[in-house]
């Protein structure tokens, strides 16, 4: 424990460019089903601001590893440990386990829509592919299978021969002819929105009598066109 409070105290110490936001760091270890692979692209995209020396990435890795990552990490040699891309390698072949390929592959072969958006169903669907070596053709079924009928009709009627094509002609369709459900919602956001005259402090307006011009009568009751 003081070992790891002394690697954290040394990490906090760091003299570097610009301050680093630990909270805005990814983490790892706390959730058994963390893709190690995942979490590494995150982590080098989000400290590439800093310009940090492979040194100062791998004391500062310290601050993020969780749980069984951390106390796997006091397990490496000193060397590894203060070697950034050793590090890597070493975190990356304990944690890139069979068993979390597996769940993912179970995840992705129950994905279902459920009545999202198609950009939304295509993240998931695609994070859940990453790194599992996919063919783009297995993908593309598991899509077509998981789409909400109004989607799955579409897309069975294109007949797209790629997944590409495939996620092309849903994003297409989605931007100029979406759901019921989804222009429902959206009028319904957009009353929320509507201020009426009265709120706005407006004085409601009288009717206007297109005869004379007059307010506060219509053309059937217009006195001058019964004189």
């Amino acid at each position: 424990m003081a070992v790891a409070q002394d690697e954290a105290a040394a990490v906090a110490q760091i003299v570097i460019p610009r301050q680093i936001e630990i909270s805005s760091l990814p983490t790892f270890g706390l959730d058994p089903a963390d893709d190690i692979t995942e979490f590494f692209v995150n982590y080098e995209i989000t400290i590439e601001f800093y310009e940090l020396t492979d040194e100062l990435k791998a004391k500062l890795l310290t601050r993020v590893l969780k749980d069984r990552a951390l106390t796997f990490y006091r397990t490496l040699a000193a060397d590894v440990r203060a070697n950034y891309h050793n590090l890597k390698q070493a975190l990356t072949d304990e944690f890139d386990v069979p068993q979390i390929k597996y769940r993912k592959r179970q995840l992705l072969h129950q994905i279902s829509q459920h009545g999202e958006p198609i950009s939304t169903y295509l993240s998931r669907l695609e994070k859940l592919a990453q790194n599992l070596n996919v063919p783009d053709q297995t993908k593309l079924d598991i899509m077509i299978a998981g789409l909400d009928s109004g989607y799955r009709n579409y897309l069975q009627m294109k007949q797209p021969e790629t997944y590409r094509e495939a996620t092309h002609a849903l994003l297409l369709k989605e931007a100029v002819d979406p759901p019921m459900e989804y222009l429902i919602e959206d009028l319904m956001n957009q009353i929320k929105h509507i201020k009426t005259d009265k709120e706005q402090g407006d004085c409601e307006q009288s009717v206007v009598c297109f005869i004379c011009k007059e307010e506060g009568h219509i053309s059937r009751y217009c006195p001058i066109k019964y004189d």
